[in-house]
């Protein structure tokens, strides 16, 4: 047998070729294998970094300077967002273990919740012209106010259902006082020709015409289209009467005749929209205008506002008065940007798109105090002009810490404070205006805006701040407002009228005594149906049409336009004397507030709803009180923390708030809100235990209320959720 041939270069390379291919697959194996296993570990990096995102939230921690809580911060790794020196604190995001290991660390005197804050509007808020209810009439949108223009009555209604709606009338009615019906103009175009008096019925005991138009009348605008807004004009042969309270329009439907009407006498305004002047009312129902006429409107005085901003296409009215830049600063507190308007290019507002304010309840609550457009009524034989804001010569320092959906935080807000601190000399600071209002989680000296609130109180800056919008019942004052240093304001209606007589206390407007037994609000003042400027791409504007005239104007209430009204007149006392302090001011704007009192003498409203009463400017700005306000308190050691205090306040077994010491003398609530017409505004109420109720004592904790605040932890609490004030929408 023959031996088998071996090619030995065959049988090498067979060989080389079989390890390579095992090499190959080994080196595949081993990155498939590393594949799966960097794919899993990136998904637990994934998973690990998402829980860790979830698990953290953010903090105010508290030390005794902020070099030593930086230094905590570093060893920890964690990211400072914010430096809050007015109250020696950082904000910062925690997991749940680092907060855990925090707070054992005595250089870390207390860990709070960096809380939100908001300035959106009124959800809830709904047309009070609907009547009845139906579904149809719940997806229309009427304006509140009627706007006049000579000759022509304007309004508008918008459809928010998802479905067009056929009308089956449209009925109006008007003062008689104007004659014929020239036309009905339906966005700008004319359907109806000028109407016989003659055809036309009276009603209301003949102080009105009244028209019904059909369908056939309204060439084709008888169907009102799905998110379609429709102005309707109607235009007379002369100038027309501007009393709203004689004006009607109601519309039939066809799906279920659901009636939606113009109630009468709602939204009255005195008004015409020739180049957007408005009456705005407010600074004469506090006297403002008064000391216009005097030269006394805020000159020399920077009113700060913490709020969504500021932003107007008309610059005059918020910019410039006599010529003069009034806006110096504008400070995001969100992102820490500044802009000093000193160091602008040019200073005739062309730089001002720099300005900003999405929201749009920054500029309505600026332009309440400052605003410099002129009123359409001129004082006559006056040697100024009627001006629209309460201090129409005030300067502005505008500090942004809501972004444009009205969401901020506690540390936004804190920074804020901080940055108005710390350049009160350079801008003139003396007023700053907190129309903001958050829920009560502790006491007053442990609430970390409280604590940078008494900051600036005890560097001379007078802080008014809103009762807040959770009324009538008491204990409902918001933070700060119930820092017993500051001004807290509450609201009043105008009942839907220019006419002072008939204004009352705001259902909505919050309540004291606070948990520490002090009486809030301090005063009250217009808080009702306010007009101030808004940009026209302002969200407020976006969700609440019915609330904008188009010509700039928009109409809220709540204590924010209050507060507003308030920190403009104490500009105005600020230009009057230039050396009172904080506590000064606030003395002289309870000691001549008029309270609401009948026909006997006795106050209608209890003082936890209205304090010292309605605020009066002229006699404020030319009073000569002095020492009636903060009695008692000592600012620097509630700072410091070696005394708090409490107020007068207490309540009887029957659960009756009362003031100690003056239980006999009519101040005592059972917690009820009144409802009055028979009482007036006294000029001439005589205070005769002067302001005890504003007196503090050293806080004993010795306070039992039946229906009080109550909090679980008065060293953190889990949510911190803050409420704002920022507006009710047609609330009384």
């Amino acid at each position: 047998m023959k031996s088998p041939v071996v090619n030995i270069e065959v049988l090498f390379n067979t060989l080389n070729y079989r390890r390579l291919f095992v090499a190959i697959f080994l080196v595949s194996c081993l990155l498939l294998l590393a594949h799966f296993i960097n794919e899993d570990q990136s998904l637990v990096n994934t998973q690990n970094a998402l829980s860790s995102t979830e698990n953290k939230r953010s903090y105010i921690l508290k030390g005794r300077n902020i070099l030593e809580l930086k230094k905590i911060a570093r060893q920890y790794k964690l990211p400072v967002t914010h430096e809050l020196r007015s109250i020696n604190s950082i904000a910062v995001t925690l997991t749940a273990a680092q907060y855990k290991d925090l707070s054992l660390l005595p250089k870390i005197l207390k860990i709070t919740a960096n809380g939100k804050v908001s300035a959106s509007a009124d959800a809830n808020a709904t047309s009070s012209n609907v009547l009845g209810g139906s579904q149809t009439a719940d997806n229309l949108v009427g304006q509140y106010f009627l706007t006049f223009d000579n000759k022509d009555v304007n309004w508008k209604l918008a459809n928010r259902a998802s479905h067009d709606l056929l009308l089956s009338s449209l009925a109006l009615s008007w003062p008689i006082e104007n004659g014929a019906l020239d036309a009905l103009v339906i966005n700008q175009i004319n359907e109806t020709s000028a109407i016989d008096v003659s055809a036309l019925t009276t009603t209301n005991d003949g102080v009105q015409y009244h028209l019904t138009l059909l369908p056939t009348d309204l060439a084709g605008h008888d169907n009102l289209l799905s998110g379609q807004v429709i102005k309707y004009t109607l235009r007379f042969f002369s100038q027309v009467q501007t009393l709203n309270k004689h004006y009607n329009i109601e519309f039939d439907f066809a799906q279920g005749s659901s009636l939606f009407s113009y109630q009468q006498g709602t939204g009255e305004l005195i008004e015409s929209t020739e180049n957007g002047r408005r009456n705005t009312h407010y600074e004469h129902q506090v006297n403002a205008d008064s000391l216009h006429q005097q030269n006394i409107d805020g000159s020399g005085v920077t009113v700060a506002v913490i709020d969504s901003g500021v932003r107007n296409d008309d610059q005059q009215s918020i910019q410039n008065n006599r010529n003069v830049n009034r806006i110096k600063a504008f400070y995001n507190a969100i992102d820490d940007t500044l802009i000093d308007t000193a160091q602008l290019d040019s200073g005739n507002g062309e730089d001002y798109g720099y300005f900003q304010d999405g929201n749009g309840h920054g500029t309505h609550i600026t332009s309440i105090i400052i605003s410099s457009r002129e009123n359409i009524d001129q004082p006559a034989g006056g040697n100024t002009t009627a001006r629209n804001g309460v201090a129409p010569g005030a300067s502005l320092v505008a500090v942004k810490a809501l972004d444009a959906n009205g969401q901020g935080s506690y540390a936004d807000v804190i920074r804020a404070i901080d940055f108005v601190i710390e350049n009160k000399d350079k801008y003139a600071i003396r007023v700053l205006n907190l129309s903001l209002s958050a829920q009560v989680n502790s006491h007053y000296w442990d609430d970390p805006i409280n604590q940078a609130v008494m900051q600036a109180w005890q560097a001379g800056i007078l802080v008014v701040a809103s009762a807040g919008n959770t009324g009538p019942n008491a204990m409902s004052i918001g933070v700060p407002g119930n820092n017993p240093y500051v001004v807290t304001v509450g609201a009043t209606s105008d009942n839907y009228s220019t006419e002072q007589s008939d204004d009352f206390l705001t259902h909505f407007s919050s309540a004291g005594p606070t948990f520490e037994g002090f009486v809030k609000p301090d005063v009250i003042a217009p808080g009702s149906h306010m007009l101030g400027l808004m940009h026209q791409d302002s969200q407020l504007i976006n969700a609440h049409p019915q609330l904008d005239d188009g010509q700039g104007w928009f109409m809220m209430s709540g204590t924010s336009q209050a507060t507003a009204v308030v920190s403009g007149v104490a500009a105005l006392l600020f230009q009057q004397d230039p050396s009172l302090s904080p506590d000064d001011v606030k003395c002289r704007l309870m000691s001549t507030a008029k309270p609401a009192v009948n026909s006997g003498g006795q106050m209608t409203f209890s003082v936890f709803q209205q304090g010292a009463g309605l605020v009066d400017a002229y006699q404020a700005a030319h009073s000569l009180v002095t020492h009636c306000a903060n009695q008692g308190l000592d600012i620097a050691a509630d700072i410091a923390g070696t005394a708090h205090y409490g107020g007068s306040a207490n309540q009887d077994a029957d659960g009756n708030y009362y003031i100690s010491g003056l239980e006999g003398s009519g101040y005592v609530w059972s917690d009820g809100y009144v409802w009055s017409d028979g009482y007036v505004w006294s000029d001439g109420y005589v205070w005769s235990d002067g302001y005890v109720w504003s007196d503090g004592y050293v806080w004993s904790d010795g306070y039992v209320w039946s229906d009080g605040y109550v909090w679980s932890d008065g060293y953190v609490w889990s949510d911190g959720y803050v409420e704002s004030n920022a507006w009710v929408a047609l609330k009384k």
